[in-house]
């Protein structure tokens, strides 16, 4: 009973997702696996890492429900060959737009509030921080990424994204998820 105490008052500091992601794993592990049909509950495969926050980017699914893309960096993602302006716009104009690739790691959904109230959708998507600097000095990279982007998750998660309902906000508007995991065999590239 005091291990059942001990374990109520930890829950005091945890916010809704997190408390209902323990609730469950407790649950799951008094059941055994039977109520996953025998699965286990497993890691996400990859390499955890925790990424830097970057800027935001709010869009509409075709649900018409808000999606929030949350761009981040860390070191753990390639860097993207070199190139600079000139070059992406022939690269952009040319048959084979696809021979510059961005290594971005899109993460899973996580649900989250927006500023009134609602509920919506955020994804965490992980860019090399020397990439990153370049999108923020150079508006024709970032506005590629974004494309690349938009087309990753609606690739990833069966959906469609609009262009026309898309908007740029505030670092203090964004909401990471604590850490991140990024599978190098499946990076988005």
């Amino acid at each position: 009973m005091a291990e059942r105490a001990e374990s109520d008052s930890s829950l005091l500091n945890l916010d809704d997702e997190d408390l209902y992601r323990r609730l469950l794993l407790e649950s799951l592990e008094k059941e055994g696996a039977a109520g996953l049909g025998g699965l286990q509950p497993q890691e996400p495969a990859g390499r955890r890492v925790v990424p830097k926050p970057g800027f935001c980017v709010k869009t509409k699914a075709d649900s018409d429900q808000k999606v929030f893309i949350n761009v981040c960096t860390a070191e753990e993602v390639p860097e993207p060959r070199d190139i600079n302006e000139q070059e992406l716009r022939e690269i952009l104009e040319s048959e084979d737009a696809e021979k510059y690739r961005i290594s971005m790691s899109i993460g899973e959904p996580h649900t989250e509030v927006d500023k009134s109230g609602k509920g919506c959708t955020a994804y965490d998507v992980i860019v090399n921080p020397n990439f990153y600097d370049k999108m923020q000095k150079q508006d024709i990279f970032k506005a590629f990424f974004l494309v690349v982007c938009l087309e990753g998750l609606e690739q990833k998660y069966q959906m469609l994204l609009s262009r026309s309902q898309t908007f740029y906000l505030s670092l203090k508007q964004q909401r990471l998820a604590c850490e991140s995991s990024i599978d190098f065999g499946h990076l988005f590239c």
